[in-house]
């Protein structure tokens, strides 16, 4: 779940930092490389969940099973 929190909040942040930060210090080739790499995740991201409504499926099951030994 932490790894999970942290790849989000570096893809909310990387693209603000390359265009307010980047823009300085970063030749220009590798801030373009940079930024379409991200979009390349975002463009994944957005076909995923598409998939996933269009099929009617969540992308994680969450399967709860009974002890039926405490149920006795």
């Amino acid at each position: 779940m932490k790894l999970r929190k942290i790849i989000g909040w570096i893809l909310v942040f990387v693209p603000l930092l390359l265009v307010t930060v980047g823009e300085r210090y970063f030749p220009t080739d590798i801030s373009i490389m940079l930024m379409r790499i991200l979009m390349g995740l975002g463009l994944l991201s957005i076909s995923v969940v598409g998939t996933c409504l269009v099929s009617n499926e969540l992308p994680i099951r969450i399967i709860v099973e009974k002890d039926e030994e405490k149920m006795r």
